[in-house]
């Protein structure tokens, strides 16, 4: 996020985008708190970016290069991934700014919205907050809630298509057999099954 920020600093120092382009739009979402409705309120262009920037950090770099072009995206992220990347994303994205504006983070007062609350009795540091776990709940229910919608479905095969159209010659790896590909979905789809959503989060910091 940091990366991508960094190309929108003008000669000031200051971020500086056109309205409406997709970074503009992310960043509203993100202040106005309704990234948990990206899927329902964003184009194609929006959500494209969103997953580029947040989507190959939850799941192994080389299964996301190989896959993303040819397969749905709920195809290679589960519901939980996400609504991780979703999470982090609302939760740092004020420090992201400021980092790509060349500014410093003072470790007493972090901008994070959810994480960095200080110290446990104990002299750990705090994790997540409540309201972050909650707010997890919250978005792993909206998120759960668009991916069965047609609308959703049919963004992410405009998204996959424009991605294999950047690069067409990206194909995917030889070695990989329909065997082992059948046997890689079923793997996400126990990961689904065995994940509990709203019960125990209990993420590290």
């Amino acid at each position: 996020m940091t990366t991508e920020l960094k190309k929108h600093i003008n000669d000031a120092g200051e971020l500086a985008y056109p309205h409406g382009s997709p970074i503009s739009d992310l960043i509203k979402c993100l202040e106005d708190g309704e990234i948990h409705l990206i899927r329902s309120n964003s184009n194609d262009e929006l959500f494209k970016l969103c997953a580029e920037l947040c989507f190959p950090w939850m799941v192994n770099k080389q299964s996301w290069k190989n896959n993303h072009q040819h397969v749905n995206i709920s195809s290679i992220i589960t519901i939980a991934d996400e609504t991780l990347a979703l999470l982090v994303l609302e939760n740092n994205f004020l420090e992201w700014m400021e980092l790509a504006k060349g500014k410093e983070i003072d470790k007493k007062s972090r901008m994070t919205k959810y994480t960095h609350g200080g110290n446990n009795k104990d002299g750990t540091k705090k994790g997540w907050t409540l309201e972050g776990k909650l707010r997890f709940n919250e978005i792993f229910d909206q998120t759960q809630l668009e991916r069965e919608k047609r609308e959703s479905k049919q963004m992410e095969a405009r998204i996959k298509t424009m991605w294999y159209n950047e690069n067409p010659t990206n194909q995917r790896n030889n070695n990989i057999t329909n065997n082992e590909t059948s046997t890689e979905q079923q793997e996400l789809e126990l990961r689904e099954q065995q994940y509990v959503p709203r019960t125990d989060f209990d993420l590290e910091n």
